[in-house]
Protein backbone atom coordinates (compact mmCIF):
# COMPACT_ATOMS: atom_id res chain seq x y z
CA UNK A 1 0.00 0.00 0.00
CA UNK A 2 1.39 3.43 -0.90
CA UNK A 3 1.63 5.93 1.96
CA UNK A 4 -1.64 7.70 2.77
CA UNK A 5 -1.37 11.16 4.24
CA UNK A 6 -4.07 13.35 5.75
CA UNK A 7 -4.49 16.26 8.14
CA UNK A 8 -6.95 16.30 11.03
CA UNK A 9 -7.96 18.92 13.55
CA UNK A 10 -5.98 18.07 16.70
CA UNK A 11 -8.65 19.09 19.20
CA UNK A 12 -11.32 17.03 17.43
CA UNK A 13 -9.00 13.99 17.34
CA UNK A 14 -8.26 14.43 21.04
CA UNK A 15 -12.01 14.60 21.84
CA UNK A 16 -12.71 11.49 19.75
CA UNK A 17 -9.89 9.47 21.35
CA UNK A 18 -11.08 10.44 24.84
CA UNK A 19 -14.67 9.53 23.98
CA UNK A 20 -13.62 6.13 22.62
CA UNK A 21 -11.37 5.49 25.64
CA UNK A 22 -14.38 6.00 27.90
CA UNK A 23 -16.52 3.76 25.73
CA UNK A 24 -14.36 0.61 25.55
CA UNK A 25 -13.73 -1.51 28.62
CA UNK A 26 -10.00 -2.19 28.45
CA UNK A 27 -6.80 -1.63 26.57
CA UNK A 28 -5.72 -5.23 25.98
CA UNK A 29 -3.72 -5.94 22.86
CA UNK A 30 -6.45 -7.97 21.12
CA UNK A 31 -8.15 -6.75 17.94
CA UNK A 32 -11.37 -5.82 19.76
CA UNK A 33 -9.45 -3.31 21.85
CA UNK A 34 -7.96 -1.52 18.91
CA UNK A 35 -9.01 1.67 17.22
CA UNK A 36 -10.05 1.02 13.62
CA UNK A 37 -9.44 4.00 11.33
CA UNK A 38 -11.06 4.25 7.91
CA UNK A 39 -10.17 7.07 5.51
CA UNK A 40 -12.79 7.56 2.82
CA UNK A 41 -12.33 10.64 0.64
CA UNK A 42 -12.28 13.59 3.07
CA UNK A 43 -13.77 11.78 6.05
CA UNK A 44 -12.17 9.74 8.79
CA UNK A 45 -14.29 7.09 10.50
CA UNK A 46 -12.98 5.80 13.82
CA UNK A 47 -14.46 2.63 15.31
CA UNK A 48 -14.02 0.90 18.66
CA UNK A 49 -15.73 -2.09 20.18
CA UNK A 50 -15.14 -4.16 23.28
CA UNK A 51 -17.41 -7.00 22.17
CA UNK A 52 -20.44 -5.66 24.08
CA UNK A 53 -20.99 -2.35 22.32
CA UNK A 54 -19.56 -0.33 19.46
CA UNK A 55 -18.86 3.34 18.78
CA UNK A 56 -18.26 5.08 15.45
CA UNK A 57 -17.05 8.68 15.09
CA UNK A 58 -16.83 10.54 11.80
CA UNK A 59 -14.84 13.72 11.26
CA UNK A 60 -13.79 15.73 8.21
CA UNK A 61 -10.12 15.60 7.21
CA UNK A 62 -7.88 17.02 4.52
CA UNK A 63 -6.96 13.90 2.53
CA UNK A 64 -3.66 15.15 1.06
CA UNK A 65 -2.82 11.91 -0.78
CA UNK A 66 -6.42 11.62 -2.06
CA UNK A 67 -6.38 7.88 -1.31
CA UNK A 68 -8.60 5.74 0.90
CA UNK A 69 -7.34 3.24 3.46
CA UNK A 70 -8.17 1.50 6.72
CA UNK A 71 -5.90 0.45 9.56
CA UNK A 72 -5.92 -0.67 13.20
CA UNK A 73 -3.93 0.77 16.10
CA UNK A 74 -3.83 -0.74 19.59
CA UNK A 75 -6.03 1.14 22.06
CA UNK A 76 -3.10 1.02 24.47
CA UNK A 77 -0.88 2.87 21.97
CA UNK A 78 -3.54 5.41 20.96
CA UNK A 79 -4.19 6.15 24.63
CA UNK A 80 -0.53 7.24 24.85
CA UNK A 81 -0.76 9.64 21.90
CA UNK A 82 0.28 13.11 23.07
CA UNK A 83 -1.62 15.90 21.33
CA UNK A 84 -0.27 19.33 22.23
CA UNK A 85 -2.83 22.13 22.42
CA UNK A 86 -0.42 25.04 22.16
CA UNK A 87 0.77 24.47 18.61
CA UNK A 88 -0.78 24.37 15.14
CA UNK A 89 -4.41 23.35 14.67
CA UNK A 90 -3.79 20.44 12.29
CA UNK A 91 -2.00 17.17 12.94
CA UNK A 92 -0.35 15.48 9.94
CA UNK A 93 -1.01 11.72 9.80
CA UNK A 94 0.93 9.35 7.53
CA UNK A 95 -0.10 5.70 7.16
CA UNK A 96 2.53 3.25 5.91
CA UNK A 97 2.41 -0.54 5.40
CA UNK A 98 3.08 -1.38 9.04
CA UNK A 99 2.89 1.92 10.95
CA UNK A 100 1.14 5.25 11.37
CA UNK A 101 2.86 8.55 12.25
CA UNK A 102 1.29 11.58 13.89
CA UNK A 103 3.33 14.75 13.21
CA UNK A 104 2.87 18.15 14.81
CA UNK A 105 5.04 20.37 12.60
CA UNK A 106 4.89 23.45 14.82
CA UNK A 107 5.93 21.49 17.91
CA UNK A 108 8.54 19.49 15.96
CA UNK A 109 7.20 16.15 17.24
CA UNK A 110 6.42 12.89 15.46
CA UNK A 111 4.90 9.86 17.18
CA UNK A 112 5.03 6.58 15.27
CA UNK A 113 2.96 3.50 16.15
CA UNK A 114 2.99 -0.05 14.80
CA UNK A 115 -0.30 -1.09 13.23
CA UNK A 116 -2.27 -3.90 14.84
CA UNK A 117 -2.65 -6.83 12.46
CA UNK A 118 -5.94 -8.65 12.04
CA UNK A 119 -9.37 -8.15 10.58
CA UNK A 120 -11.46 -5.73 12.59
CA UNK A 121 -15.14 -6.66 13.08
CA UNK A 122 -17.40 -5.01 10.50
CA UNK A 123 -18.94 -2.54 12.93
CA UNK A 124 -20.38 -0.43 10.10
CA UNK A 125 -22.42 -3.42 8.91
CA UNK A 126 -23.81 -3.82 12.44
CA UNK A 127 -24.68 -0.12 12.54
CA UNK A 128 -26.39 -0.32 9.14
CA UNK A 129 -28.28 -3.49 10.12
CA UNK A 130 -29.53 -2.04 13.40
CA UNK A 131 -30.22 1.54 12.37
CA UNK A 132 -33.93 1.65 13.13
CA UNK A 133 -34.90 4.92 11.53
CA UNK A 134 -38.03 4.58 9.43
CA UNK A 135 -40.13 1.74 10.79
CA UNK A 136 -39.46 2.19 14.50
CA UNK A 137 -39.64 4.96 17.05
CA UNK A 138 -36.96 7.13 18.57
CA UNK A 139 -36.88 9.22 21.73
CA UNK A 140 -34.45 12.00 22.70
CA UNK A 141 -33.13 12.24 26.26
CA UNK A 142 -30.88 14.61 28.15
CA UNK A 143 -27.41 13.00 28.13
CA UNK A 144 -26.80 13.33 31.88
CA UNK A 145 -29.29 10.52 32.57
CA UNK A 146 -27.18 7.94 30.79
CA UNK A 147 -23.84 7.28 32.43
CA UNK A 148 -22.94 4.50 30.00
CA UNK A 149 -23.34 6.87 27.08
CA UNK A 150 -21.03 9.52 28.50
CA UNK A 151 -18.54 8.72 25.76
CA UNK A 152 -20.70 10.31 23.09
CA UNK A 153 -19.62 13.82 22.19
CA UNK A 154 -22.65 16.09 22.19
CA UNK A 155 -23.16 19.69 21.32
CA UNK A 156 -22.28 21.71 24.43
CA UNK A 157 -25.52 23.68 24.19
CA UNK A 158 -27.97 20.76 24.20
CA UNK A 159 -26.24 17.65 25.61
CA UNK A 160 -28.87 15.58 23.79
CA UNK A 161 -28.45 12.09 22.35
CA UNK A 162 -30.99 10.13 20.34
CA UNK A 163 -31.77 6.44 21.01
CA UNK A 164 -33.44 4.22 18.41
CA UNK A 165 -35.22 1.07 19.60
CA UNK A 166 -36.71 -1.89 17.73
CA UNK A 167 -40.37 -1.79 18.75
CA UNK A 168 -40.93 -5.45 17.83
CA UNK A 169 -38.07 -6.88 19.91
CA UNK A 170 -36.72 -4.89 22.84
CA UNK A 171 -33.76 -7.29 23.15
CA UNK A 172 -32.31 -6.12 19.84
CA UNK A 173 -29.55 -3.53 19.70
CA UNK A 174 -30.22 0.05 20.69
CA UNK A 175 -28.71 2.64 18.38
CA UNK A 176 -27.60 6.00 19.80
CA UNK A 177 -26.72 9.12 17.78
CA UNK A 178 -25.20 12.36 19.01
CA UNK A 179 -26.13 15.87 17.93
CA UNK A 180 -22.75 17.48 17.30
CA UNK A 181 -21.92 19.29 14.05
CA UNK A 182 -18.16 18.64 14.16
CA UNK A 183 -18.10 14.94 15.05
CA UNK A 184 -20.84 12.51 14.04
CA UNK A 185 -21.12 9.46 16.31
CA UNK A 186 -23.23 6.31 16.28
CA UNK A 187 -23.12 3.85 19.16
CA UNK A 188 -24.60 0.36 19.45
CA UNK A 189 -25.60 -0.92 22.87
CA UNK A 190 -25.55 -4.70 22.74
CA UNK A 191 -27.13 -7.10 25.21
CA UNK A 192 -24.54 -9.81 24.35
CA UNK A 193 -21.04 -10.07 22.93
CA UNK A 194 -20.52 -9.79 19.18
Amino acid sequence: MPNVRFEINKELLKRIINAHKKFIDGVDENILNAFHFEVIKNELNIYTTDGHRALKSTVEINNISNMDCSFNVSAYLINNLVILSNSQILLDVTVEDDSVSFTDGAAGTTQKYVLTQGIYPNVQKLIDTHNYKDDNFSISFDKKFFNELNALICDNKTNIINLNFNKEDNLKLVVAHNFCKEIKQTALLMPAKI
